[in-house]
């Protein structure tokens, strides 16, 4: 019976967690979002940001429009927007459109550009309809 659990259960499991890593590991493995968009389309924004290893620091959400877009960026607004002086470039980031166009994003200003575990939490329900990746590392 120990022979069994070693050889055919054991490995089982072993696989089954290994294959739980996220896809996004960097910010250079973004394009594998786009190559497994389909993935996404029509699921909760939860299921697609526990797919993303490095934090996302600074989200644009311009909720109100027939297409929601949120930006997802993993860096601070700071360094956006030092990025944005210095080499005259976006930085890598997501762009997000969901379903629902009128849900409420209210936060003080200065805090308007600044992503939350709470934010995660209160906005994952949101239906994903495409995924775009723009910036440059």
């Amino acid at each position: 019976m120990k022979q069994i659990f070693k050889f055919l259960v054991l490995p089982l499991l072993i696989g089954t967690i290994s294959c739980r890593a996220q896809m996004v590991q960097t910010t250079n493995d973004l394009n594998k979002l786009i190559i497994n968009k389909n993935q996404f389309i029509g699921k909760p924004l939860s299921d697609l940001l526990q797919q993303i290893k490095p934090p996302i620091k600074r989200a644009m959400v311009f909720p109100g429009s027939i297409e929601t877009n949120s930006y997802f960026y993993f860096v601070s607004d700071s360094d956006f927007h030092k990025y944005w002086q210095e080499e005259k470039k976006t930085p890598p980031h997501i762009r997000v459109m969901v379903k629902e166009y009128n849900f409420n994003w209210d936060k003080p200003k200065e805090h308007w550009n600044d992503w939350t575990k709470e934010d995660e939490k209160e906005y994952g329900n949101l239906t994903v309809v495409d995924i775009r990746v723009t910036g440059s590392n």
